[in-house]
This record gives C-alpha cells, structure tokens and sequence, in this order.
C-alpha cells in the first residue's frame, strides 16, 4: 500500500465525487506506477493506453497494477492505493 497526500486537491466534480466515497473506498480501473513512494495513477476508458503507458514508465520506477487499484481514504489529505 501507497498512502500519498493530495498537494493541490482534485477538480470540482472529482472532489465532490471522493467526497461521497465511505472508508470502504473505491475500486478504479487504471494501471499505476511508483514514483518517490507515492502511486501514480492512469485512468481512462478501455484501450486509452493506461497499460502501456504504466509499462513503459515501468523501464524507470516500479510498475505497480495493470489493470485495478483500490483507493480507500485514510484522511482529509492521505490516499491508500492497493493492487486489486
């Protein structure tokens, strides 16, 4: 798990739409990578190149999921982002 705080906050809707998000969290489809210790995080619909874009990043820091990561809020500012 990669617990990262948000330093400039999200967009209106994004923000209004983790705001709603319980403890129990939220399951996104994206590929991430690790980068200084925080996930980096690709979304986009099916085919937009998330996967390849984590892989060829892969070459330079540690490749994390391909496919899925569960974020859960842990507090105002701090993320945890699993492999799912």
């Amino acid at each position: 798990m990669v617990c990262s705080p948000i330093q400039d906050g999200f967009p209106g809707k994004m923000k209004s739409s983790l705001s709603r998000i319980s403890q129990v969290g939220l399951l996104l489809h994206a590929s991430s990578v690790i980068v200084n210790d925080r996930a980096l995080l690709f979304l986009g619909h099916s085919s937009s190149g998330k996967s390849t874009l984590a892989r060829l990043l892969a070459t330079e820091f540690q490749f994390f999921s391909d496919d899925k990561v569960f974020i859960r809020n842990q507090c105002s500012s701090c993320w945890t982002v699993e492999q799912s």
